[in-house]
């Protein structure tokens, strides 16, 4: 191999490994799971979590998490952004995190028992991982509680590693040549 090419394959190795230090952020579009079959979802759980390993190699590093409801009974207090940052989360059973907003308003985000998932969360390793979620929100005499069984989130592409994927592109492109 020529001297070029190693220096290409280098190139694309340490940008690769750049990408991977940087933050994971994952995406959350999500309804709660409590409604009948016969009634839309009137909840939704929308947001984003991220996690730096220059912050914690557990915790998440910041979240911005939206609670929507559309009973016409609990608009006039939502929607209801519960955001924050390391270290103002709390640690719940299994792979788990509460974030709050005050006493009275929650969101638990759960990964099973698994502690490998927290890889996966931190160097963003797949494109997708399943979470469980529950919510508690307490206004006055209203409370509301949600759960989501089987949630999804997908990973935000960080610019760092759109850069290492089109440089491995580029290396490629100019071996066939």
């Amino acid at each position: 191999m020529s001297k070029r090419g190693m220096i290409g394959i280098f190139a694309v190795m340490a940008s690769a490994g750049a990408a991977m230090a940087q933050p994971t952020t994952w995406y959350i579009d999500q309804p709660w799971e409590f409604y009948t079959a016969s009634q839309e979802p009137q909840t939704r759980l929308v947001g984003t979590v991220t996690w730096d390993r220059s912050v914690s190699n557990y915790y998440p590093a910041s979240w911005s998490l939206t609670l929507s409801h559309f009973d016409p009974v609990f608009t006039p207090d939502y929607p209801i952004t519960i955001a924050g940052s390391y270290p103002n989360v709390s640690d719940a059973s299994g792979v788990a995190w509460d974030f709050r907003r005050d006493a009275f308003t929650m969101v638990r985000l759960g990964f099973g028992f698994n502690t490998s998932i927290v890889n996966v969360l931190l160097d963003g390793t797949q494109d997708t991982v399943s979470f469980a979620a529950s919510e508690y929100v307490q206004i006055g005499p209203r409370s509301s509680q949600r759960l989501i069984y089987n949630g999804t989130m997908s990973l935000v592409p960080a610019p760092g590693a759109m850069g290492a994927l089109a440089m491995g592109g580029l290396v490629a492109t100019r071996r066939r040549r």
